[in-house]
């Protein structure tokens, strides 16, 4: 438990209900992080505007603080943590729960006896009421030893919240003890939102004669939140489109499946793609903001009653710079026959010219977010998040990308014999292959295309021990191109390991 505050700290500790718009780990700078602000409707200064809120405090922590540890006078700095991270909007002094205790009684905070905070009630009024209040009050709360202690067991009277907790933030809670000594703590987060969102045109080929100048296609685009619909304020798709964007807006829905239409105009030289972008967007009543951008291509070619065209000329690819490991395709790789269009019946046949060994893919990059053995190694946890680029040369029409069975199973039983579910018990939703998994490479960094995937891994068995010790064989990654001869080109990274699950570097640490 923590030292006492003096009587006229306590008079001021009033709580200022913020919003969050997304996770910290979608907020990479400080300028992102004051867009951010203003866009959520949260100051960016404290109520008398003496101090700005902490990027850097809210990066480490999830909280929003305004000023910094220096901000507050007489601070103590104890084994590497402040008293005080800095203020509340109402500049009250933010306690900070990573400080050590002051004292140690023996005594479970479920045994306390605690008393009125000014401010507490107050707080509890300013949260949203259907969903985050019963939230606030009854998940576990996390320090000092608790197991079973919830905001509902103390009273709202007597716990104050310091901040609430959303889908991507953890809450704060502060409260104090008839013996005059303070204790603050926390509340996990709800649970990441993730959005799934994907767009592709129709017709993705179009064959023109040059009698037309523009081409009207539609553009079949869905999206959606693995949360409850009452907990998604709107999600909204802006189409980035020739003749301007387009903006469609749903609201209190978690999922939406629609087709926008537009004309394009045909390209001077053909072969040649035209891209479409567009960029979604979902918030919650707590504020958290997702966002993911799409993007997708029309290609056009030239009828068939003129010759096939030859390849793009491209450069030579250069050396990739990036650390982490890749994977350049062997130039002994044989793309796969396919069928030759045939032409109309009234059309006079032509012979098509030979390709050649063309290889779209000029380099594959994977890696993890944690990458706990360093960025040089395909080795991962089991629930870690894993992100793939490839980067090929020219047109490709789509990228398909598989993985070792285990690694695709929703569901998995270890050696116990408890099963666990890929969506009920992690992510509340299940990816399919390879429906989830084909990709469509980005034109706009022509004559090098390249396009992205994420995937968090399953629980899986280990293929490599903590000592080191092998215990099955690697699991694989099959990526699949799709060139314009309509021939493909595969690469196959055979040495992925996984070692243990992220819970694992998890280490609960003692209250004092």
């Amino acid at each position: 438990m923590r030292k006492k505050i003096t009587a006229a700290s306590l008079i001021i500790l009033v709580l200022f209900a913020f919003t969050f718009v997304s996770g910290s780990g979608n907020i990479n700078n400080s300028n992102q992080f004051y867009r951010w602000l203003l866009e959520s409707g949260t100051p960016e200064y404290s109520v008398s505007g003496s101090y700005r809120a902490n990027f850097d405090i809210y990066k480490e922590y999830g909280l929003i603080v305004y000023g910094n540890h220096f901000s507050v006078p007489d601070n103590e700095y104890r084994a590497g943590e402040y008293r005080y991270l800095g203020y509340t909007y109402l500049e009250a002094r933010y306690t900070n729960q990573r400080f050590p205790n002051d004292a140690d009684f023996g005594i479970m905070p479920e045994d306390w006896d605690y008393i009125n905070v000014p401010g507490s009630v107050e707080s509890w009024d300013s949260l949203e009421q259907t969903t985050q209040k019963p939230y606030m009050l009854h998940t576990r709360l996390s320090g000092h030893g608790a197991t079973t202690l919830t905001a509902a067991d103390i009273g709202t009277s007597k716990a104050r919240i310091q901040s609430p907790a959303t889908w991507s933030n953890p809450g704060s809670i502060y409260t104090y003890k008839s013996n005059d000594y303070y204790a603050t703590f926390s509340v996990p987060s709800m649970g990441i939102g993730v959005l799934t969102a994907s767009m592709n045109p129709e017709p993705d080929f179009i064959e023109t004669n040059g009698a037309e100048d523009t081409v009207g296609i539609k553009i079949h685009a869905n999206a959606s939140v693995n949360k409850p619909k009452d907990e998604v304020r709107f999600i909204k798709i802006v189409f980035h489109l020739p003749e301007g964007d387009r903006v469609r807006f749903f609201h209190n829905t978690n999922s939406v499946d629609i087709y926008q239409s537009t004309s394009l105009d045909i390209p001077d030289n053909l072969p040649d793609s035209v891209g479409l972008t567009a960029t979604v967007t979902s918030e919650s009543i707590f504020g958290d903001k997702l966002q993911k951008e799409l993007n997708c291509s029309v290609r056009f070619e030239e009828g068939l009653s003129t010759p096939n065209p030859t390849p793009r000329p491209t450069s030579t690819p250069g050396p990739s710079a990036t650390p982490r490991p890749t994977h350049t395709p062997r130039p002994s790789s044989t793309p796969r026959p396919s069928s030759t269009p045939q032409p109309s019946p009234s059309a006079t046949p032509t012979p098509t010219p030979d390709p050649g060994e063309y290889l779209p893919i000029k380099e594959v990059d994977l890696w993890g977010d944690i990458q706990y053995w360093g960025g040089n190694t395909h080795r991962f946890l089991a629930l870690e998040k894993i992100n793939l680029k490839v980067t090929v040369i020219g047109f490709v029409r789509r990228i398909t990308v598989r993985l070792s069975p285990e690694l695709e199973s929703m569901q998995y039983t270890n050696s116990l014999g408890h099963s666990y579910d890929y969506s009920r018990d992690f992510f509340g939703y299940y990816v399919e292959f390879p429906k989830d998994s084909t990709i469509y490479p980005n034109f706009s960094s022509w004559p090098f295309p390249t396009a992205e995937w994420s995937y968090i891994l399953p629980l899986c068995d280990e293929t490599l021990g903590w000592s080191e010790g092998r215990k099955k064989n690697p699991y694989k990654m099959t990526i699949t191109a799709l060139g314009w001869t309509g021939k493909t080109q595969t690469v196959v990274i055979d040495d992925i390991d996984i070692t243990g699950n992220v819970y694992e570097l998890l280490h609960p640490q003692p209250s004092n």
